[in-house]
């Protein structure tokens, strides 16, 4: 499943994040295995993909947000676009 949360209300973003967080993350373990923070405007093409071809450890499902994603390459726009694309 794929999320995106565009806009100014950073608190109502946050907020969400949290909900998802807590509806497919039962213990810190999972959180701390299953949920990938990075960040678009300093985001390695390699490390993207790692984390995008990564199975979950303890949860059903990972979860990985990009922060500032509008501050990312043209090369890692393409491999997310890819993998949307791949998994449809």
């Amino acid at each position: 499943m794929i999320y995106l949360f565009w806009g100014e209300d950073k608190a109502a973003k946050e907020e969400r994040i949290t909900e998802i967080k807590k509806k497919n993350f039962t213990s810190a373990d999972a959180l701390k295995f299953d949920y990938e923070l990075l960040h678009g405007s300093k985001l390695d093409p390699a490390v993207l993909k790692k984390s995008l071809i990564a199975l979950p450890a303890i949860s059903k499902r990972r979860l990985i947000l990009i922060r500032a994603v509008e501050k990312l390459n043209a090369q890692n726009k393409k491999i997310i676009l890819d993998f949307i694309q791949a998994e449809n």
